[in-house]
């Protein structure tokens, strides 16, 4: 009698071996799957007055704070989106585009996937550079490149907006054009990181 249930023991050890073989195999899938989901995407918004939200001086400049300028509204369109993302905001109003190549280092930390370039053609003029900005553009690329991020470059802003939003300075912009640049990078942003 045992001759003849020793097959059909072998034979169920054997598929209950097979099974748990791919139940733990599945569980890991879903860990690793889980896990490189979890990682939080850094991304880097870099310019001056309109990616910090508001111009230098006091008064007379117009603008948003930074909680309502367009990297806080690009994070949470990403998580709206179930994206675990930061979208770190490095405007410093009356930069220049040679300032922000000087801090780019330093204002770019090491996990980063993504920086977005607003180059500083206002500021720019002031110091006599306006329109020469392309050299500063191609060396911030270039270093971005060695480190393999990726890399952004925002067109003149009131093409993106088409004027919406811009304040009573003509220069920056009020929640709703910050919402049109927002938007406008979205998808951009989307197709870098992959969609969900």
């Amino acid at each position: 009698m045992n001759f003849f249930l020793m097959p059909n023991i072998k034979n169920e050890c054997q598929s209950l071996k097979n099974i748990m073989a791919k139940f733990i195999i599945i569980v890991m899938a879903i860990f690793y799957t889980s896990n490189a989901y979890s990682e939080q995407i850094t991304i880097v918004a870099i310019g001056a007055d309109n990616t910090y939200g508001t111009g230098k001086s006091k008064k007379n400049t117009g603008g948003v704070q930074p909680s309502e300028a367009y990297p806080a509204q690009l994070e949470q369109m990403l998580r709206d989106k179930k994206f675990d993302v930061k979208v770190i905001n490095e405007g410093v109003p009356g930069d220049n585009t040679p300032g922000i190549l000087s801090r780019l280092d330093r204002a770019v930390p090491e996990n980063t996937k993504i920086v977005i370039l607003n180059v500083a053609r206002g500021n720019d003029r002031h110091i006599g550079i306006k329109g020469e900005e392309d050299p500063y553009v191609d060396e911030i690329e270039r270093k971005l490149k060695e480190r393999g991020i990726k890399l952004i470059v925002l067109p003149k802003l009131k093409k993106v907006t088409q004027g919406v939003g811009l304040t009573f300075d003509e220069h920056h912009y009020n929640y709703e054009g910050h919402t049109v640049i927002a938007k406008y990078l979205l998808p951009k942003v989307l197709n870098l990181i992959g969609k969900k």
